[in-house]
């Protein structure tokens, strides 16, 4: 299991558009997001999917916005 927190793996992601990061954090998330959306959209399940994966991939592409640069 890899322990690195979410925040450290957004800012990989956000910075070197890590493959490994964005799948860890999908992993960790993926059932959240999903019933949400199963709630939310209170339709079959491929709908249910497509929305959290829809989500998913906005989130993703608007981390840059949540991740401020180090301080040394």
């Amino acid at each position: 299991m890899d322990l690195t927190n979410d925040s450290v793996l957004l800012r990989q992601y956000a910075e070197d558009r890590s493959d490994e990061a964005f799948a860890a954090l999908v992993r960790r998330h993926i059932n959240l997001v999903y019933s949400v959306a199963l709630r939310c959209v209170g339709a079959t399940l491929r709908i249910s999917e497509n929305a959290a994966q829809k989500r998913l991939r906005r989130a993703m592409e608007r981390c840059h916005r949540v991740v401020t640069p180090q301080v040394p």
